[in-house]
């Protein structure tokens, strides 16, 4: 085999070992865009869940607000005057 012969032998095994490398590099991509898009879709799902309970806690806000503001009127009703037995009245 002469020099050239063998440069040559190298110079592609290197080319393969490069092209191998390249694949691998590739799937390695692969698996992080997809790891990408399920955070993607984790997070969005996060948001989405955050959004309703905000939205429960809102709803639950304006019901207290509203049991306060019954109270007072019957508090307001009864002259003051309130008993434990009385529901609104604690």
């Amino acid at each position: 085999i002469t020099g050239l012969e063998k440069s040559k032998n190298e110079l592609e095994k290197s080319l393969g070992d490069l092209e191998k490398s390249k694949n691998e590099q590739n799937r390695r991509i692969a698996d992080l865009e997809k790891s990408k898009n399920e955070l993607e879709r984790s997070l969005g799902a996060l948001k989405e869940s955050e959004n309703e309970q905000k939205k429960i806690i809102e709803e639950q806000n304006e019901r207290i607000a509203g049991l306060e503001k019954s109270k007072k009127e019957q508090e307001k009703s009864l002259g003051g005057k309130c008993s434990l037995s009385m529901p609104l009245c604690t």
